[in-house]
């Protein structure tokens, strides 16, 4: 048999690998897509950022985060979801 390892795999090492095998009777392959998952990562995570706000005055707090495939966002406060109310005061933007 034949083992093909690829050390400290990177996102470039996608892709379709194929074993073949060939001898004076024919030939045969056995292919391997390989996908790479990148765990996520949110930019700036190892700084707390401190906000100060003037009451009555919008709150906008951006999350930009990476990752294959692109992680789900989730907002919370003191552990809890924050939900969006129906006045549409506290509302989540994606994208």
């Amino acid at each position: 048999g034949s083992v093909l390892k690829i050390e400290e795999a990177q996102v470039q090492d996608t892709g379709r690998y194929t074993c073949e095998a060939t001898n004076v009777a024919g030939k045969t392959e056995k292919n391997y897509n390989v996908n790479i998952w990148v765990p996520p990562n949110i930019y700036g995570s190892d700084e707390r950022a401190q906000l100060t706000v003037i009451e009555g005055n919008l709150i906008s707090l951006l999350c930009e985060s990476s990752g294959i495939p692109p992680p789900n966002l989730v907002w919370k406060k003191k552990g809890l979801p924050v939900l969006t109310d129906s006045a549409g005061r506290v509302r989540t933007l994606s994208g």
